[in-house]
């Protein structure tokens, strides 16, 4: 229910039921914090659950990225990276976003992307679609995105939350959910 009054905006609902009622999702809390860009609170948040959860790494580099992205802290993202020798973790299923999140914080700052490292991931649906995105073929993520949604509605608001599109203009659709 939480995560489909932030999907609707009703932020007010959201942050009562999260805070308040559900009070123990990280993921939540997180997202609601990105959709009120408090950025600052949501890499608190992510500290506090570190506490908890040290021998889980790799999920804490993939929330720390996908929270410095939203904030277009780029450097900020590629300095962490960096500092946790991203690039030589072993290749797994479990690296995958973080792969992806590293290549697209180098395209934004302009640096060349590895796409050694992503292209053995390019034929799993979500990740294709990165994949084109990060290779600027726009036409081919949309029509494949639309595709993804059209196979299960729910994916549109799991999209929705990706950084990559939140600012082109061919991706305006997944950020509206009357249609």
């Amino acid at each position: 229910l939480a995560e489909l009054y932030l999907y609707n905006n009703d932020l007010e609902e959201a942050k009562d039921l999260i805070f308040n009622i559900i009070k123990t999702s990280f993921v939540l809390k997180r997202d609601y914090l990105i959709r009120i860009s408090d950025f600052d609170s949501a890499l608190e948040e992510l500290e506090k659950w570190l506490i908890k959860n040290k021998t889980r790494k790799l999920d804490y580099i993939r929330h720390k990225s996908f929270i410095l992205l939203h904030a277009k802290r780029y450097q900020e993202a590629l300095d962490f990276f960096n500092e946790n020798a991203v690039e030589k973790i072993e290749d797994t299923e479990e690296i995958r976003d973080i792969l992806y999140n590293l290549e697209f914080t180098k395209k934004k700052l302009g640096k060349g992307i590895n796409w050694k490292k992503i292209e053995k991931f390019e034929k799993e649906t979500s990740y294709e679609i990165a994949y084109h995105f990060l290779n600027d073929d726009h036409k081919k993520a949309v029509s494949l995105i639309k595709a993804f949604i059209d196979k299960d509605f729910s994916h549109k608001y799991m999209l929705s939350e990706w950084c990559y599109f939140k600012d082109h203009k061919e991706y305006e659709f997944l950020f509206n959910f009357n249609s």
